[in-house]
């Protein structure tokens, strides 16, 4: 291992944040805590200590598939050469990370390459932002940028894209096709009255029914039980996958697809809300909640909102499916071209 450079201390001048997985064929010899952002050292390494941290615990795992591992490890190892102190093992994942930079340099060399940067929603519905490795690769060598419509990201003077553009001319930015098509979707909305209405009321239902997570605990469990008694009455199918417990879908005007994962599943869901909005009306906390839930109830139950969600249902459907595509990786601009030529004739049909 003496070999190895130590990890230079500070960020480089030139290195750059990307999203790039470890090579398969990288040295990992313990790496797996590593790889899954695990802690390498425990709260408690000491002997008696039922969990003594990944570090420790993976070579006692070693020692116990391989009697040559375990000769030389933990108490049978000489008392000057344990190697497991707190500086040994950022010493040895300084030496895995510079394996792996060293694999991702060779096999990029002088090759092109773009930065790709969005983020998703976790399981408590709250954005999180892709954590970010950070790799010695030149800003010159960037082709292309592309992002979502967030001003800090395609800011024309202070934006993401600026800043790159000042050290490479060449890395054009194009705006996110897929983001473009929701973008011209809800301002195509937003010219029809009453598609603009029914909007509002949908954005109502979902923010009573999960503003609170005693409320969503409440959907999900009366749609749990519902899916119960459709299985045991023989209505619905089951098997790998199916009758999954989701909950209502944000609107969001830069979230492709938000608005037809909310229209499907207010379908979906829909006995479901009207009970539970029923029981905030009659058993609401507080004058201002019984309020909001009157009014989204009393929304949803009218003809002309249950008219528009089955037509928007098939509409976005639709889009939806030239949305599917447009993050496909292999797609060029003739081939988009083409898909927005037969999403109009299929809208055109319905």
């Amino acid at each position: 291992m003496s070999d190895v450079e130590p990890l230079p201390q500070g960020p480089h001048p030139q290195a750059e944040s990307l999203t790039v997985e470890p090579t398969p064929n990288a040295q990992s010899f313990d790496a797996a805590p590593a790889k899954q952002a695990c802690a390498f050292r425990g709260h408690d390494e000491s002997v008696n200590s039922k969990n003594q941290g990944n570090f420790i615990e993976l070579i006692k795992h070693s020692a116990e598939c391989s009697k040559e591992i375990a000769q030389v490890v933990l108490e049978n190892a000489p008392s000057y050469a344990k190697y497991t102190s707190s500086d040994i093992q950022k010493e040895l994942l300084n030496i895995l990370a510079n394996k792996v930079r060293n694999k991702i340099r060779k096999e990029l060399g002088d090759g092109k390459f773009c930065i790709l940067v969005d983020k998703a929603l976790d399981e408590c519905d709250k954005e999180q932002m892709v954590i970010l490795l950070r790799y010695d690769l030149l800003v010159e060598n960037i082709s292309g940028q592309g992002y979502d419509g967030a001003s800090n990201m395609r800011g024309a003077w202070n934006g993401l894209q600026a800043l790159f553009l000042k050290d490479c001319p060449y890395a054009y930015y194009i705006h996110c096709f897929a983001h473009q098509r929701q973008l011209a979707l809800v301002g195509a909305s937003n010219d029809v009255l009453d598609v603009c209405l029914f909007f509002s009321a949908l954005g109502l239902i979902v923010n009573v029914l999960t503003s609170s997570a005693k409320r969503l605990s409440e959907l999900k469990y009366v749609w749990e039980a519902e899916i119960i008694d459709l299985i045991a009455s023989g209505e619905v199918q089951t098997g790998t996958g199916a009758n999954q417990i989701h909950t209502l879908q944000r609107l969001r005007a830069t979230r492709w697809s938000s608005h037809f994962r909310s229209v499907s599943r207010l379908l979906d869901l829909f006995s479901v809300v009207h009970e539970v909005l029923g029981k905030l009306v009659e058993c609401g906390p507080n004058n201002s909640i019984r309020g909001e839930a009157k009014c989204a109830c009393e929304s949803m139950t009218s003809f002309k909102f249950v008219f528009i969600l089955h037509l928007l249902n098939q509409v976005l459907g639709v889009s939806d499916l030239l949305c599917q595509a447009l993050q496909v990786k292999s797609h060029d601009i003739l081939n988009t071209v083409h898909l927005v030529s037969t999403m109009k004739k299929l809208l055109q049909r319905l």
